[in-house]
């Protein structure tokens, strides 16, 4: 019997003293917040118990295939067990109640005669569920995006692009960014305090301020036009209207356009005219 087993998961103790389980593998980390796991087998399936620092999770295999969420396992033998009903992360006490109760079922899903015919079913009730999960995710990024950046809408609704990660930080501001793809270029909207930027590259390159994109793109725009910081919306007004000079100029190598010479020169211009006003002088 393994103590550490006791320790972790005294509540799947039973599979040792009365399922015939064996404890054939485990480890715990003192020195890493008490991480630990146990595994369990069987010779209809293996179970393992991990704890990462206070959360402990389940996960279910038949021999030496994948290793499956207990959570999932529960939630296609009984659909009672879904995320509303186990928690998110799931509620461990929860967890080990709903197998205990469902060991039978769980016992014939993972079982050699039921194998074939219920783990295909599993599989595709699982990747059904990925696909929701991913569109779910989607949308979600999709509302925080034009929430953040209504003015960019757009880019969405009209020119291909797609937001492809997004992160909001509530305990710091309300600090956020969202990013898009599109076939020609990526497009990535901070929001830094109540300060909104707007950045561009295309596969592989740096990140650009889009203010010094239409400046070297577009024979109308005007810096001075839009302040400094930039103004938001101005700067999101004058990406549309330049939007094709704009796709133009990412859809090539940047290096052979002289665009990465140009933002060098103006970096050094800046860092001059903060030296010289730094000092006090005043340029004749």
């Amino acid at each position: 019997m393994s103590d550490l087993l006791e320790t972790l998961a005294p509540e799947f103790v039973f599979l040792v003293h009365s399922m015939d389980f064996t404890v054939i593998d485990e480890q715990e980390d003192p020195k890493c917040f008490g991480n630990a796991y146990v595994v369990l087998h069987s010779r209809v399936f293996d179970l393992m118990i991990t704890r990462d620092r206070s959360q402990r999770f389940v996960y279910i295999r038949n021999k030496n295939d994948d290793w499956h969420y207990l959570t999932s396992v529960l939630e296609f033998v009984n659909k009672t067990y879904d995320e509303a009903y186990l928690g998110s992360p799931p509620d461990f006490t929860k967890l080990a109640t709903a197998f205990t109760k469902e060991y039978v079922l769980v016992s014939r899903l993972f079982s050699s005669f039921f194998k074939k015919l219920w783990l295909v079913k599993f599989e595709n009730d699982k990747a059904a569920r990925t696909m929701r999960d991913m569109d779910k995710s989607i949308q979600n990024d999709l509302i925080f995006f034009k929430t953040l950046a209504p003015e960019l809408a757009f880019l969405v609704d009209s020119m291909g692009f797609v937001v492809i990660d997004s992160e909001e930080d509530t305990l710091n501001l309300g600090n956020a960014y969202v990013v898009l793809d599109s076939a020609a270029f990526n497009i990535r909207i901070t929001k830094d305090g109540s300060q909104r930027y707007i950045e561009i590259q295309n596969s592989g390159s740096d990140w650009y301020q889009l203010s010094l994109v239409l400046e070297f793109v577009s024979t109308t725009y005007d810096p001075a036009d839009l302040g400094s910081p930039p103004d938001f919306i101005k700067l999101a007004a004058a990406l549309k209207t330049d939007f094709a000079r704009v796709s133009g100029l990412f859809s090539r190598k940047l290096r052979r356009t002289g665009f990465p010479k140009f933002v060098k020169n103006k970096k050094a211009q800046m860092l001059n005219d903060i030296e010289i006003e730094s000092r006090g002088d005043v340029p004749h």
